[in-house]
């Protein structure tokens, strides 16, 4: 492959540290998640300089030499176009073809594209060998869901979009399957050996087979978390999957990020009869049809791919008589999203997730004997391990949750449990700094010698610069010191729309108030510690007559720069 590219004059190996113009390049960057660049393996080519080697004598046989010689002979082709009165959507493709047959198609794409108003150089040709996936999938996550979904299927992923397939909710945080609905699948969508596609029957023992394991599912549900994470904004995302490990290209590869999202929305079926629709010919017969029917979509394979021809002549007919449609593909496929977007009842196989009774989600470091402890009482128990390189940070934010429990702890009895449960975690935070803990205890041991433990609670006031002293020097076990309140200690800080607040003024009052300037206008802020977090409070001080008792005392009254509500 080394030695093709450096032959290669006319198509130029994509790599996302180059990040070119072209659109369906750009979308590979929001995978790149890790340190590891993804693992596609694309050429490009614009339009102006592939017109130059076409123009040529023997140009044609050039470039089918060349194209042959980045796939092996086995070459998928496909358009961007960066003119933006050009629609973006099902662009000219091909199927698996030759150099040969690659290099006619180039030209007559780029007439096509001039035909459509787009000039040369903003025209690309994307370049890619076949690649021979066991499977695809679709995958979905918002930020802040519990869960991903993923729709997958065997064969090609343009089959989702009309076939049934498989459903699975995958917990965003741990990978773990929630729930599945494993649906008959009858058919699914292969290339052939000419480079064709077609319609390719499951043998029914097979059909309610698992489409991906759950190593695979997990893989590509944290994929999409990481992704979505990355863009900050929700990610669809379509899937190669489960490919061979010589390709070199990883076992899942994710290939297309969708913009195009409509939402699932549940629908009763009417009581109407099925009209099946799988080609323009049986459209054409629903259209003479007067009486009311469901239209149930199951294009031909040729019509899958090539345009919106027939989407779009289901549209208007479903439009023009308020007919439903009925649809066994996935719902974040295309079809989906146009039917919909034209506002046309879709009807799609209702997800029959088993229920999980007395489910509790609890996301939070636990001693590691819980689990165990859990499972024994006959409760089903998933949980999983912390990234190394993230244990320490969650332990002290452990140590806070503790420290809490502790503030609030009434009895000896209980103090006595949440001081035991501090020193745990104290020896965690040892062992994920590789520390020793006898030496954590002599260190401790020397410090307290030369600088005292905290048993005196003592509170350093203010220091001056240095100087000769000559008078003594205080005794710190005198009881005769002044006392201070822990009202008092730490500072809070406001400077226009931030504001910082000492963890001593957190914990001296149930609630601390800062006035922020935001935009011009003040809005006020509470700050308060609940159990595992900060809770914060916004509120408008000009709008009181809405506010019950206890927020009017809260956000009423004079302007301060700081409130706060002492504990009892």
């Amino acid at each position: 492959m080394a030695e093709a590219i450096a032959a290669t004059s006319t198509f130029s190996l994509y790599r996302v540290q180059d990040d070119p113009d072209w659109r369906k390049l750009r979308n590979v960057r929001d995978f790149w998640t890790g340190a590891e660049p993804p693992r596609h393996r694309l050429f490009f080519a614009t339009g102006d300089q592939l017109e130059a080697v076409l123009a040529r004598r023997g140009g044609s046989a050039r470039l089918a030499k060349e194209i042959n010689a980045l796939t092996g002979g086995r070459a998928v082709l496909r358009t961007d176009c960066s003119n933006v009165t050009v629609r973006t959507f099902n662009l000219p493709r091909t199927h698996t073809v030759d150099g040969a047959t690659a290099a006619r198609w180039v030209r007559n794409t780029l007439k096509v594209m001039a035909a459509k108003g787009a000039a040369s150089n903003e025209i690309a040709i994307i370049l890619h060998r076949y690649i021979p996936a066991r499977a695809a999938a679709w995958t979905y996550y918002s930020p802040g869901d519990d869960y991903v979904q993923v729709d997958c299927l065997w064969g090609l992923p343009d089959g989702l979009q009309f076939l049934p397939h498989d459903t699975l909710q995958i917990d965003a945080r741990t990978g773990e399957e929630l729930a599945a609905q494993i649906r008959f699948k009858p058919d699914v969508l292969q290339e052939q050996e000419d480079g064709s596609w077609s319609y390719v029957g499951i043998a029914r023992q097979y059909g309610r087979d698992r489409v991906l394991s759950r190593e695979a599912l997990r893989h590509l549900a944290l994929e999409t978390v990481a992704v979505a994470r990355k863009i900050k904004d929700r990610a669809q995302i379509m899937w190669f999957c489960d490919l061979p490990e010589g390709l070199g290209m990883g076992r899942h590869l994710p290939w297309f990020r969708s913009k195009e999202f409509a939402g699932f929305e549940p629908a009763a079926r009417p009581a109407l009869p099925t009209s099946r629709a799988r080609n323009l010919v049986d459209l054409d017969e629903l259209d003479r049809d007067t009486s009311r029917f469901i239209i149930q979509v199951a294009p031909e394979v040729e019509l899958v791919r090539e345009d919106d021809t027939f989407l779009d002549r289901v549209i208007a007919i479903a439009n023009a008589r308020d007919l439903p449609v009925e649809l066994d593909g996935s719902i974040l496929g295309h079809a989906y999203y146009r039917l919909r977007s034209a506002r046309i009842l879709v009807l799609v196989p209702q997800p029959k997730y088993p229920r999980v009774r007395g489910r509790h989600r609890h996301y939070k470091v636990v001693r590691d004997a819980i689990p165990q402890n859990i499972q024994a009482k006959g409760e089903r128990v998933t949980f999983a391990r912390l990234l190394p390189g993230e244990a320490s940070v969650a332990l002290i934010g452990k140590l806070f949750e503790e420290g809490l429990e502790l503030n609030t702890a009434k009895t000896p009895a209980q103090k006595l449990e949440e001081l035991a449960d501090v020193l745990e975690v104290v020896r965690g935070l040892a062992v994920t700094n590789d520390i020793d803990w006898d030496t954590i205890v002599a260190t401790a041991l020397d410090k307290r010698g030369r600088r005292g433990g905290f048993e005196q609670q003592t509170v350093l006031l203010e220091t001056t610069r240095p100087m000769p002293y000559r008078g003594e020097i205080p005794d710190m076990t005198d009881d005769r010191q002044p006392s201070i309140s822990l009202s008092d200690l730490g500072v809070v800080m406001v400077e226009g729309p931030s504001a910082l607040i000492s963890f001593s003024k957190l914990l001296s009052f149930d609630t601390t108030e800062v006035e922020l300037l935001v935009g011009g206008r003040q809005v006020n802020v509470a700050a308060a510690l609940d159990g595992t977090g900060v809770r914060l409070i916004a509120s408008d001080p000009h709008r009181h007559d809405d506010l019950p008792d206890s927020q009017l005392d809260l956000f009423g009254g004079n302007a301060r720069q700081v409130r706060g509500a002492p504990r009892e």
